[in-house]
């Protein structure tokens, strides 16, 4: 699918949010990356939100295979993304 990303909101260091659609398709959602500290550690808070709900008669675009999609990535392909070697 071709993702086509509109930054809404910045905050630098801090925040980041966007607009998220798929070329072609119907549908709308906003995304947002959120990092506070708390002590030593930063705590990342993510959300997104469907503005206009993608074709749920479509597998792809239900809510289970998003949020595993989303699991994949914030628990498997971030962390390691950060590791230190």
């Amino acid at each position: 699918f071709l993702h086509q990303w509109e930054v809404t909101e910045v905050d630098p260091g801090r925040k980041i949010v966007y607009s998220w659609r798929y070329g072609g398709l119907e549908g709308d959602s906003t995304v947002s990356w959120e990092l506070t500290g708390e002590g030593e550690n930063s705590r990342l808070t993510f959300s997104h939100t469907a503005i206009k709900p993608f074709d749920t008669d479509d597998p792809l675009f239900s809510k289970e295979s998003c949020q595993a999609g989303w699991e994949f990535f914030l628990n498997g392909q971030l962390p390691a993304f950060f590791q230190n070697d």
